[in-house]
């Protein structure tokens, strides 16, 4: 079942066999692409796993107007782009007002005591 067309209609029919051919055809140009994008390996190893889900959870939608390459390197594109957007929200610096000497101002430290 090397065939492209046939394998996404084996997908389309969960072929456990067959999801992972296709699995296996796009990992390493998808999870390039994402790495590219991303510069990080383990974000880029969670875009791919994102854009696997979404591709199979979306497949039924592939209409062939594009390559099923082309189609699903969207969907990568689309997640790299997300994952990026929230790292920069996360990474931004917090005002100096709001940190004390003992962390983060409000916020008390973890004491030794054992609570059982």
């Amino acid at each position: 079942m090397d065939h492209l067309p046939d394998l996404i209609q084996a997908c389309l029919q969960h072929d456990r066999i067959a999801q992972r051919m296709l699995y296996d055809r796009y990992k390493k140009p998808m999870y390039s692409l994402a790495y590219r994008m991303t510069g990080d390996f383990d974000m880029a190893q969670d875009v791919l796993q994102e854009a696997f889900i979404d591709m199979f959870r979306h497949l039924s939608d592939f209409r062939g107007e594009a390559t099923f390459g082309r189609w699903f390197k969207t969907i990568v594109i689309r997640k790299a782009y997300r994952h990026i957007e929230n790292r920069k929200l996360w990474s931004t610096e917090i005002p100096e007002e709001l940190v004390s000497d003992t962390g983060y101002a409000g916020v008390r430290p973890l004491t030794s005591k054992r609570l059982c």
